[in-house]
């Protein structure tokens, strides 16, 4: 049994259980930092929102870079170029067009 204040801002606040989503809200918070949301899964299409950081850089594999950031609108930019429409394929996030 949980004994004590839950939900302090401290380890002791957290209940057994209380973290169990496996990471899932860590996911959909680097989503959102980069301006990305998958919509339906199993789909490679991503919305494309502001993103909330100036740049990120993304490595989806070993040997590719991405580039994600902000342009001084705030309009989202890959690899340096400004994202036109309000979505964007896996593919075109992996090469920057």
């Amino acid at each position: 049994p949980c004994v004590g204040r839950s939900f302090a801002l401290a380890p002791q606040g957290f209940d057994d259980g209380m973290d169990d989503d496996a990471g899932c809200m860590t996911g959909w918070y680097i989503w959102s930092v980069l301006g990305l949301y998958p919509l339906t899964p199993g789909q490679p299409q991503y919305v494309v929102t502001k993103p909330q950081v100036r740049q990120a850089v993304v490595r989806p594999s070993p040997d590719a870079t991405v580039f994600i950031g902000r342009s001084i609108e705030g309009r989202m930019q890959v690899n340096g170029r400004t994202v036109e429409g309000a979505s964007l394929s896996h593919r075109q996030l992996l090469s920057g067009r």
